[in-house]
């Protein structure tokens, strides 16, 4: 499982979730997919930045 998350240039980190349930992925080219979705929205402020973790 793979979750997405957002990293401040402050070093805040902020996992994604939808009505308070976090988002995972089954497979690293899911979350990829989804990562790349957000980021062609240009909605993420500029001192934002994705990364994708590894759920253990």
């Amino acid at each position: 499982m793979f979750k997405v998350m957002v990293i401040g240039r402050n070093r805040i980190r902020a996992y994604l979730a939808e009505n308070d349930k976090l988002i995972t992925f089954s497979n690293y080219k899911a979350a990829e997919s989804y990562m790349e979705k957000v980021l062609k929205s240009d909605t993420l402020p500029d001192q934002y930045y994705l990364q994708i973790e590894k759920v253990s």
